[in-house]
């Protein structure tokens, strides 16, 4: 590796070798600095111990006595070398860690040497900000949901992963890697659990010591296993079809970030074994197709079709029964397989081990032919190929044609493998959705297009989640794949789209928004006064005979609330002024002193549904409203949970997520102070009328005497309509982070253009592409945590020539060069010699190819 290569041309100087011999190699510290710098005769320009560089800094050297300068990296490798008489400057490459740099006589002896650190992080500083900010935005996002990591004990040993899920662990570390020194753990944790047949567990959760659901739910088929006397649980869900082939992702992608080798061959074995499981276990393999089956979910999601559900009789839809169960192939788990064989491959090949190697490359190959005949249908894949004909004539799916639907792993299929023809024809087929879509929707990145009709339950429903929800993992997926492919432009769009959306929620990314929002309705209202029911102040002083809000003086009060003709989330309310009713402003339900247990409005009107703009003190309001007809029927409605809160701190949404509405029923109103609460608030609970035919007589309000709570009522207003709030476009399910690190990897692979072909960066295809987004001068690095391999380089171009300086910790880079539209590259100049290139096209895009092989700092000039 390169460590032992650096080591190697460090040695062969001999004045060098002193210093190696002298210090030893790895033992540069700052505490060895002072020894270092045996003369003073050399310094570094407002140089400190305690400074950090950074790669591509330019460093001012002076010398009280002429010689030669002579650089090394982190790795031992010199990568400059200068006469010096009085000063010179250079520009920091090479390995990051710490450097030396050493003043030699004419002699070649050592007369002084200066040690100083370079440290690097991912970070992309575009001149206009913009993908700064998107970069910042992606980091937040894989990071704000939960923290960083969770850690795990498991045989008296901790493990630290970004979700328990092995799934979500490999996919947040697409983009996690960058950031992150600590990656190893995730695939650790699996392997140290491995069953003994092959099989890789789906999650680890905390448990309780009683039996639990889950117990009973997965005996069958031993799909958990508890751990830490019986404190956690290893689970698969049985339907999963994917571990496997995630298990051999995660190994991969961590040994590229870590350098390991090592580690990686501890590992190999334990892959080996997991795929050897899902081409031969009776849960997994298809011996029809001779390609890994499922139960029938959407693509590669964990919940089976409501008849399939019946079929099993256990589980809630994540289980499967080989005996009542009928399965078949969805077109991502063998993609999936596909590429993990490739990964596989070749890991055997770097371990020695090249016989292995090369019976998982045909295995690739051989899985690609067989999926391609089995569901490739010309211009993507088919969603899911049932291993029986008569399969889709037992499940009712609505009026959706399973043919022509285009689900989530299409996206993955671009960067696991395809032909680029075949890429080209998914990326159309994304096109086309964009162009057909919802006018109402975040984007053409559905889970599955166009939705299931009907069978996948509630947690499914049309236009949410897997269910034709929109997803930030296919935009990033999508993204990356189109620049690969000859798409720049589009996969440039997709991320400015990616921000936008990001904006618009808090500078936040979620991973799934609805695919479709419901037509607002042209609903007319009609206010309902409540001047002769009113009881109460807004104000904490109240009247005589007239309570005030709450019963606690001015000091915790609703002053602020505001009166006269309001609207509140679209709705419009007459809310009584207290001045012109004798300070009776608000209706108040509590048996409490001065309020009143019931009243009676009357309405007279027909009405499809019924605003109620309210609220309750403490916790256990149970009232009711009881809706009386002119015909002497009744309705009661309870106002309990979510249709009402609490006037202080009052929230209408899941826990802390803003985003998410705990009910499509309830929305906070107003908001406000008060001298105790600098949050108090009002909310609205829509009620669709059960009979709206009938003419309501009036309302009655009346409070429970088991109840200390106040019911605070501050408005009514009829509609026309069923009840109708915007309930926003965020949907559910899926972690955050995971579609934030598909968006990460797509920003750092495809537009700034680095990506590791080798192992810690020590090679890469660098092919920064901002001229596509109209970026012309741009400074990046992109870095692993886990090893210190990075690439940096400054990018400036204009409408003559493109100017890339690089440098990273390896020796060798493939670059391409994205020749702007209507130019044509007249010379290429690299380290002050003309370079000789090649042109290739990917689609109409034009590319100038060349390579360099050279450890520092590298200096291109493209002519156009």
């Amino acid at each position: 590796m390169t460590m032992k290569k650096g080591r190697r041309n460090f040695m062969k100087n001999s004045a060098l070798g002193a210093v190696a011999g002298t210090f030893g190699f790895g033992s540069f510290t700052h505490a060895s600095t002072q020894e270092l710098v045996q003369s003073g005769k050399l310094s570094i320009e407002s140089w400190s111990k305690s400074k950090t560089y950074k790669p591509l800094d330019t460093l001012k050297l002076k010398t009280s006595e002429p010689g030669t300068i002579k650089v090394a990296d982190g790795n031992f490798n010199i990568y400059y070398t200068t006469p010096i008489t009085k000063d010179a400057t250079f520009d920091i490459g090479g390995a990051a860690g710490n450097q030396i740099i050493i003043l030699e006589n004419k002699d070649g002896k050592i007369i002084d040497t200066i040690v100083f650190k370079v440290a690097v992080k991912t970070e992309i500083n575009d001149k206009k900000g913009t993908y700064n900010e998107l970069m910042r935005l992606l980091l937040w996002s894989m990071i704000g949901e939960w923290g960083e990591t969770s850690t795990y004990k498991y045989n008296k040993k901790l493990y630290r992963v970004f979700v328990g899920w092995l799934r979500d662990h490999t996919h947040t570390m697409k983009g996690m890697k960058y950031f992150f020194p600590y990656l190893k753990d995730g695939f650790d944790l699996y392997k140290d659990s491995q069953r003994a047949d092959g099989l890789i567990w789906d999650n680890i959760y905390a448990r309780t010591p009683e039996a639990n659901w889950w117990d009973k739910v997965l005996e069958e088929g031993n799909f958990m296993m508890k751990i830490e006397n019986d404190t956690y649980e290893f689970k698969r869900q049985p339907v999963e079809a994917d571990m496997e082939y995630l298990f051999v992702e995660c190994l991969y992608y961590t040994w590229k970030a870590t350098g390991d080798n090592e580690w990686m061959q501890s590992g190999l074995d334990a892959c080996i074994k997991a795929m050897n499981y899902a081409t031969t276990d009776k849960y997994r393999w298809s011996q029809k197709y001779q390609l890994v089956k499922r139960g029938f979910t959407i693509d590669t999601w964990d919940f089976v079709h409501d008849y399939d559900r019946e079929q099993t009789g256990f589980g809630g839809g994540q289980c499967i029964s080989i005996d009542k169960n009928e399965f078949g192939i969805m077109h991502g788990d063998n993609t999936g397989m596909i590429a993990a064989f490739n990964y596989l491959s070749e890991m055997l090949q770097i371990a020695g081990r090249a016989d292995e190697s090369k019976k998982y490359a045909q295995l690739a190959a051989d899985f690609k032919t067989k999926l391609d005949k089995v569901a490739w249908n010309g211009k993507y894949y088919t969603h899911y190929v049932p291993e029986n004909e008569d399969f889709w004539k037992k499940r009712n799916i609505g009026a959706t044609d399973p043919q022509s639907q285009v689900s989530l792993s299409n996206a993955y299929a671009l960067n696991r493998g395809v032909t680029h023809e075949q890429a080209v024809k998914i990326i159309n087929t994304y096109l086309k959705i964009k162009s057909e879509m919802p006018k109402t929707s975040a984007g053409e990145w559905y889970a599955i297009y166009p939705p299931f009709g009907n069978g996948f339950g509630n947690d499914n429903g049309m236009w949410e989640y897997m269910n034709a929800g929109v997803l930030t993992i296919v935009a990033g997926e999508l993204a990356h794949g189109a620049y690969e492919n000859g798409y720049e432009k589009y996969a440039t769009d997709i991320l400015k789209r990616i921000l936008e959306i990001g904006r618009k929620h808090g500078n936040y990314l979620y991973c799934t928004y609805k695919g479709s929002l419901p037509t607002v309705p042209d609903a007319k209202y009609t206010t309902v006064t409540l001047k002769s029911v009113a009881n109460a102040d807004f104000y904490g002083k109240g009247a005589p005979g007239v309570p005030g809000w709450s019963n606690e003086g001015e000091i915790n009060d609703l002053s602020e609330f505001p009166v006269g003709k309001q609207t509140f989330k679209n709705i419009p309310f007459d809310i009584v002024d207290p001045a012109t009713n004798g300070r009776k402003a608000a209706l108040i339900i509590s048996k409490a002193a001065g309020y009143t247990m019931k009243a009676v409005l009357p309405i007279g009107k027909n009405a499809k549904s019924i605003y109620i703009l309210q609220a309750r003190s403490k916790s256990d309001l149970i009232s009711t409203l009881k809706i009386k007809y002119t015909d002497g029927t009744e309705y009661i409605e309870y106002m309990v949970g979510h249709k009402i809160e609490n006037w202080w701190f009052m929230s209408d949404t899941r826990g802390n997520d803003s985003y998410v509405p705990r009910s499509d029923n309830y929305k906070v109103a107003w908001r406000g102070k008060n001298k105790k609460s600098l949050n108090v608030a009002i909310g609205i609970y829509g009620l669709n009328n059960p009979n709206p035919d009938k003419t309501i007589a009036q309302l009655e309000f009346e409070g429970m005497n088991n109840s200390d709570a106040k019911w605070f009522i501050n408005g009514i207003t009829l509609s026309d309509q069923p009840v109708y709030f915007d309930q926003g476009d965020v949907s559910f399910g899926i972690p955050d982070r995971w579609g934030a690190a598909a968006c990460m990897y797509a920003l750092v692979e495809g537009l700034a253009g680095v990506k590791d072909t080798g192992v810690a960066f020590d090679k890469v295809k660098l092919s920064p592409k901002w001229n596509i987004a109209d970026e012309n001068e741009v400074e990046a690095t992109i870095a692993y945590e886990a090893s210190g391999g990075y690439v940096t380089y400054k990018y400036k171009n204009s409408d003559t020539s493109l100017e890339l300086l690089y440098t990273g910790s390896g020796s060798s880079a493939a670059v391409e060069i994205l020749v702007p539209e209507s130019k044509n590259v007249s010379k290429i100049v690299v380290n002050g010699a003309t370079a000789t290139f090649q042109t290739k096209m990917v689609e109409q895009t034009k590319y100038a190819v060349f390579n360099i092989n050279k450890i520092g700092v590298n200096r291109i000039s493209v002519n156009w």
